[in-house]
């Protein structure tokens, strides 16, 4: 493939300022519209897969028994070639409108979306499972190239990324991971393009893509990057000047009023320039494309009279976009910092030790962590030791497995973490030290499968013998176990880690509920308040994240850094200037 980068250039930045207009009123319509139709009926789907299957939710422990009802699974893959449907359909709208510009074809509403809709609807079933390939494919760079507002939200939760890069072999088999997917991303980034404007299959279309990319593979990154430069520089000037007129207009940057009028205004900007940038990306595609079937290239040029309507049609839009983005700026400045959030340091603070060992005990406490997360495992003679993993091989290099174990061979093993080392802790040793430093614990119970029947006594029995069944809180993946727990000693405070959680919390028997940041909603944390319950939310180590959560009215903050976790409260607690509010709302994705 030969590209003219000047060429090119030169006639997409023509065709984008000669439409801008048009595009940008377009594509932000769009987008509003297919996120608040497709979500509903995403959400809609869904209920009726957990109503048919007689489930409350969708979680890891219950998956199989939705697979088990077959008008479940048969909504089910409604459900996913819905979404595949929707993001085709997204991309068909947007690719055409681009295509109409260059090829002085019929712009109108009318033919665009109708045009849209007919390619979405002569999709066969196996074009669009191919789709589907792609879209998966799609996931773990949804921020990156043609990313979708349905697969923006999307990634692959931290709970399985955090666990894959602690060992060196996981982060060469995760980082490689990305770059396949980023590569075959880019090698097929033609394909949707070429479906909509060619009559020919998508699978045909993703040879045709792997063809078109096959040379000329850096010019076009070139070519994509320079674009996307330019740009942001524009984007952050303008935001920059945002910045500088409202610190002016409010000085102190304490203004509630303002701060919602400056977080609305730089939502509408941020999300013009990610639509537009969208549009360029499609607009180079469809450009080379054009040029690549010898098709003939012209620039569409508007009468004054269209080009008013465009206008009109800009400004409409963006007094809906404001509507929607304000509602947003002030449900966020409305509400209050939660000072009362718990801070709880997980395994410890393991840039100060090794997970789970004394070191990382301590290191929490001059962290200022409320608590410390700590795992235990129980030995083959049935006795309590801090450890994690159920194989001792990542840290103590010795390939057995706890539960193989007495107490005397696991207790005092040398284990080894980057730089630091250390010795496997027993759980009375943990608890004194513990109270020592006067910390309190958040004690996971990790069975492993073979413990006895009267596991969970075994565990409140030692837990009333070290005279701490008030003071710490206990949690786990099993539910059945945190229950009988709850059940037998009530006076312990059990919670439920969920990792994966789809829909409403299930009627649970338990004081709190664990979530990772995946499956967080707001609505999850009325429901468990509603219920009496609190919710924890795990493992947040970005300022972002941090900053986020400390204005949601959750109970605890899981972290590997805790000391982050302070020094962003204290940040947020004093009234900071609209510089640094663009820089953390920039630094955040919004």
């Amino acid at each position: 493939m030969n590209i003219n980068i000047k060429q090119i250039s030169k006639d997409v930045w023509q065709n984008i300022y000669k439409n801008k207009f048009t595009y940008y009123s377009r594509a932000v319509f769009l987008q509003l519209a297919l996120s608040t139709v497709g979500r509903y009926l995403i959400g809609f789907i869904f209920q009726l897969i957990l109503t048919t299957s007689g489930q409350e939710n969708l979680t890891k422990d219950n998956f199989i028994e939705i697979l088990k009802t077959p008008l479940s699974v048969f909504l089910l893959i409604i459900l996913v070639l819905l979404i595949s449907g929707l993001i085709f359909f997204e991309f068909s709208a947007l690719t055409l409108m681009v295509y109409y510009s260059y090829k002085n074809g019929d712009f109108s509403w009318k033919t665009n979306f109708k045009t849209a809709f007919l390619k979405w609807k002569s999709l066969s079933l196996k074009q669009l499972c191919f789709f589907l390939i792609y879209f998966i494919l799609m996931i773990p760079l949804s921020n990156l190239g043609l990313s979708s507002m349905f697969t923006q939200k999307l990634f692959i939760p931290k709970f399985i990324t955090g666990e894959l890069v602690k060992t060196e072999l996981g982060k060469y088999i995760y980082y490689a991971f990305l770059l396949l997917c980023a590569y075959i991303n880019f090698r097929l980034i033609f394909s949707i393009p070429l479906t909509v404007i060619n009559k020919y299959t998508f699978s045909f279309n993703m040879r045709k893509s792997l063809a078109i990319t096959k040379r000329g593979q850096l010019k076009l990154l070139f070519l994509f990057a320079k674009f996307e430069t330019i740009f942001f520089a524009i984007g952050l000037s303008a935001l920059a000047v945002l910045a500088f007129i409202f610190g002016s207009l409010d000085r102190s940057g304490s203004s509630n009023l303002y701060n919602t009028i400056f977080y609305t205004v730089v939502r509408i900007v941020f999300f013009f320039f990610l639509v537009m940038s969208k549009l360029i990306i499609i607009s180079i595609i469809v450009r080379i494309v054009i040029t690549y079937d010898d098709f003939i290239f012209s620039i569409v040029c508007y009468d004054s009279t269209q080009l008013r309507k465009r206008k009109l049609s800009a400004a409409v839009v963006s007094l809906i976009l404001m509507i929607v983005l304000g509602h947003a700026g002030y449900s966020l400045y409305s509400g209050a910092l939660n000072t009362d959030v718990l801070v709880i340091g997980h395994r410890g603070y393991t840039l100060a030790g090794v997970e789970n060992s004394l070191e990382a005990l301590e290191g929490a406490a001059k962290a200022k962590a409320d608590y410390v997360e700590l795992d235990i495992l129980l030995t083959k003679d049935n006795k309590f030791v801090v450890m994690h993993d159920y194989n001792l091989k990542r840290l103590a290099s010795i390939d057995k497995k706890v539960q193989d174990m007495n107490f005397d061979e696991v207790v005092g093993l040398p284990i080894k973490q980057g730089e630091f080392t250390s010795r496997i802790p027993s759980f009375e040793e943990f608890v004194q030290r513990a109270k020592e430093l006067d910390m309190k614990l958040l004690v996971e119970l990790k069975p492993h499968g073979k413990e006895p029947d009267n596991y969970a006594e075994l565990f409140i029995n030692e837990m009333r013998r070290l005279g701490v069944t008030t003071e710490y809180k206990t949690m786990s993946l099993d539910l059945s176990i945190m229950e009988e727990i709850e059940s037998k000693a009530p006076e312990i405070q059990t919670g439920y880690v969920i990792p994966l959680q789809f829909g409403n919390f299930s009627l649970s028997n338990v004081d709190f509920f664990v979530i990772e940041d995946f499956s967080f909603n707001d609505s999850l944390v009325i429901q468990a308040q509603s219920e009496g319950k609190e919710v924890f939310v795990w493992t947040i180590n970005d300022p972002d994240l941090i900053s986020k959560y400390l204005y949601k009215s959750i109970a605890a903050i899981i972290s590997d850094r805790p000391d982050i976790i302070e020094r962003e409260k204290q940040y947020e607690e004093k009234d900071n200037s609209y510089f640094d509010k663009l820089y953390r709302l920039i630094y955040s994705g919004f």
